[in-house]
């Protein structure tokens, strides 16, 4: 990433315990005039850490700034999914040769002449195309282990609750993770298979009733969990919240969200 000297100056005066690469992007982001509800939202994303494709990125958050107060946080993320998955992100399928890559959809995107509608609208279309998929391929598992958790009930009468997170292991999981949080986790798919990310659900299940509660994503080499979204792309909080911190401290994940 190129740095003006504005940015410099800001990542110099960054906080101790930042991570370099989300100190680059917090400053990028400040320096350029965005607002902290803003530079929260997209540092709850993949490109708090990933660097790659800076120059394209950084028209991205221009846009974003032009923009205040038209784009909620909460659709930042998702369309940073949308643009990942069709400038940048390579497509493997599984069939019956084996595993076919493809370039990217859409590689010489631009933010050129994009309004925010134009945008939504495209993201939107996008995420349902993903629910309509039929290709599935799976995944080794990473080396985290699961979590039960079941609550002490008060009321002996009551279905006693039960706190599940288990990980995602092929794309059609991911899709059906997607439709019941009203997501896009499903365009994680190739970043999974290469190994680049783990996939996590956590789920609360009250009898043989059943509640998607959060989507959680881990980077291993990092061993961080960099997003946990409810649905919609709210950001975790509460019960759930809590749940996820204990479960990274039994698994020695750091916490970047």
């Amino acid at each position: 990433m190129v740095m003006t000297r504005k940015m410099e100056h800001i990542f110099l005066a960054s906080q101790d315990h930042l991570p370099i690469e989300r100190a680059m992007r917090r400053a990028e982001l400040l320096a350029l005039g965005a607002r902290a509800e803003l530079v929260n939202a997209v540092l709850s994303t993949r490109l708090a850490a990933d660097m790659r494709h800076s120059d394209f990125w950084r028209t991205f958050w221009i846009f974003l700034i032009a923009n205040d107060g038209d784009v909620e946080p909460t659709q930042i993320g998702p369309m940073i999914d949308y643009i990942q998955a069709v400038r940048h992100d390579r497509i493997r399928i599984e069939a019956q040769g084996g595993m076919t890559e493809f370039d990217p959809p859409l590689p010489a995107f631009s933010m050129k002449g994009r309004t925010v509608q134009s945008m939504l609208r495209l993201m939107r279309d996008w995420h349902q195309s993903l629910g309509g998929s039929s290709a599935a391929f799976s995944w080794i598992r990473s080396p985290f282990q699961p979590l039960i958790f079941e609550e002490q009930r008060q009321d002996h009468s009551e279905k006693p609750r039960r706190w599940q997170m288990m990980e995602l292991t092929n794309s059609a999981q991911l899709r059906y993770e997607g439709t019941a949080l009203h997501h896009c986790v499903a365009s994680y798919a190739d970043r999974c298979y290469r190994g680049n990310t783990s996939i996590w659900s956590l789920r609360l299940w009250q009898g043989e009733k059943v509640r998607h509660v959060l989507t959680v994503e881990i980077d291993p080499k990092r061993r961080a969990i960099i997003q946990a979204r409810g649905r919609a792309n709210r950001a975790a909080s509460g019960r759930p919240l809590r749940l996820l911190q204990d479960w990274a401290i039994r698994e020695r994940l750091g916490m970047n969200i």
